[in-house]
């Protein structure tokens, strides 16, 4: 279930084309100006699934730029709720976006973006360590950072990007147009994760996490699991197995599959 504050539908500032916008309630920073302080806590408990039905049905409104922003508050404080909505919205075929300050990482959430956009100066973890931990994922920094050995760095350290502050906003969105279009193309790979209810898996790293907690599996457990989550929907026989998993474990044989 997840805390939330309102909801407001056929929203244009929070993302690209028209959006929903899931407002979370929960916010770490309590900062003095805030303009929404009623987002700091109570709200009402809403699921997950119940929440993504009722954005699917704005979805001939979003177009194909628009979706859903998960905003707040800070929304990545519900981490597990977070990670679920925004599952059942890919299933769904919405586009998402999380409006977040930076200061609750959250890594299976973030394996559901298709880029990210990241400034080096967030509250908690710098956007240097954060950097690592985006495997796969296209990442744009956006940072007042004017030096040579700076750009550099963060280039050749996995960024797909760099946009020096102050930008043009048409700069910056040409710059995201390019990132998701080499991913479209096939340039780049792009988000290698898996998501279904409170399974996450790193098609890159070969790891699997249920609940966030990660979970150690056979080749042959691994290959099957894949499988399951690439088709949630589908009955699968033994022999379509054997086949579909041979790319991952080439020696399995039925024996293997006996339970």
């Amino acid at each position: 279930m997840i805390q939330l504050h309102s909801v407001e539908t056929l929203g244009a500032l929070d993302g690209p084309g028209i959006r929903t916008v899931l407002f979370f309630s929960g916010c770490p920073m309590r900062c003095s100006y805030c303009h929404n302080p009623d987002t700091w806590q109570g709200g009402q408990a809403r699921d997950e699934q119940e929440l993504a039905d009722m954005c699917a049905r704005y979805k001939a409104y979003y177009g194909a730029e628009g979706g859903v922003t998960l905003s707040g508050g800070e929304p990545l404080l519900q981490k597990e709720g977070a990670v679920k909505l925004l599952g059942a919205l890919r299933e769904r075929g919405i586009h998402t976006a999380i409006d977040t300050g930076g200061g609750v990482y959250c890594e299976e959430a973030l394996a559901l973006a298709d880029l990210v956009l990241l400034d080096l100066m967030l509250p908690g973890l710098s956007g240097e360590e954060v950097l690592p931990k985006l495997s796969g994922i296209p990442v744009i920094v956006v940072s007042a950072k004017l030096d040579i050995d700076s750009k550099v760095e963060l280039l050749l350290g996995g960024a797909a990007d760099y946009v020096t502050k102050p930008f043009d906003n048409k700069e910056l969105l040409a710059r995201v147009a390019v990132q998701l279009r080499k991913m479209g193309t096939g340039e780049e790979k792009g988000s290698a994760r898996l998501v279904f209810e409170e399974i996450a898996m790193d098609l890159e790293k070969r790891m699997v996490w249920v609940n966030e907690k990660s979970v150690r599996l056979t080749r042959t457990e691994y290959a099957i699991l894949k499988l399951l989550m690439q088709n949630p929907s589908q009955v699968i026989t033994k022999s379509v197995l054997l086949d579909r998993i041979s790319e991952d474990t080439p020696d399995c044989l039925e024996s293997s599959l006996k339970v």
